[in-house]
């Protein structure tokens, strides 16, 4: 067993990085100057990763410690979405984060999950790193709208807007959480004034979804967020009601006659103790 990473040359990895502020790197693409450091870089980096100077994201891709001389045995990731873009930067496909992910980022949910959500558009693994995950969801090309660069992270990364992503979150709920904490989310969203309610009703009318509509035009109604006429030429047939949450069936809970809803009563209940 070897007993580590020689100093000389780890730091030269370490400084190497900082110098270019980054702190990933992949044994394809950086190996020309790491072979100026060391005649095996893959025998280097396994070491320092042993010692938890280096963690392997992928095969030969790994995050190197660069803010801290002592080593950790989990990484030191000021926030998860910059491990998402270290991951996608070679992916060669668009993608933006959402779900769970951008409402904690947006402040609407309290726990930040272990997960990060990211919508690409072709099916691929979930990938872990240590204590963390990255789930990759597949979405249709379609759906990339309503997303924008958020560049308060270290490196920019492509996140849902608040509306987009409220409206993926009304979709998939299980890429969130319990369906109350999705309805949380949109009435404190209405109380902070992060919605802009034309950018709402447009991309709720680009989804192309009439439960959607019938969902959105109900929670702006409920929330007081002005603008939700125009979804009602989106919502389908009236004789037919759709179930408020998606998957329950449609004659679960009370009618709601202008949204053509089935709503449970205790699903709002549960949401607004939530706030």
């Amino acid at each position: 067993m070897t007993s580590g990473a020689p100093p000389k040359k780890r730091d030269a990895v370490r400084a190497r990085l900082r110098a270019e502020g980054r702190d990933s790197l992949s044994l394809s693409a950086d190996g020309a100057w790491l072979r100026e450091i060391t005649p095996n870089p893959a025998r280097l980096l396994a070491d320092m990763a042993r010692k938890g100077y280096a963690h392997r994201i992928q095969a030969g891709r790994y995050l190197i410690e660069t803010r801290s001389d002592a080593p950790h045995e989990q990484p030191l990731v000021e926030a998860l979405e910059p491990l998402a873009r270290t991951l996608l930067d070679k992916l060669g496909v668009p993608y933006y984060l959402s779900w769970h992910t951008a409402l904690f980022h947006y402040g609407l949910i309290e726990q930040q999950a272990s997960t990060i959500y990211c919508g690409i558009p072709k099916a691929k693994s979930s990938a872990r790193f240590g204590g963390f995950a990255v789930r990759f969801v597949k979405v249709s090309r379609d759906s990339f709208f309503g997303i924008e660069p958020a560049l308060d992270f270290r490196q920019p990364v492509i996140i849902a807007s608040a509306e987009k992503a409220l409206l993926d979150s009304l979709v998939r709920p299980e890429l969130v959480a319990s369906y109350p904490v999705v309805v949380a989310a949109f009435q404190a969203a209405v109380d902070r004034g992060l919605l802009a309610p034309q950018r709402l009703v447009d991309y709720t009318i680009q989804a192309g979804s009439a439960a959607l509509a019938r969902r959105v035009g109900f929670l702006m109604d409920r929330y007081g967020l002005k603008g939700a006429e125009p979804l009602l030429e989106r919502i389908g047939p009236r004789r037919r009601f759709e179930a408020f949450r998606p998957g329950d069936p449609r004659d679960a809970g009370e009618p709601e006659p202008k949204w053509r809803l089935r709503i449970p009563s205790r699903i709002l209940l549960t949401a607004e103790n939530l706030k």
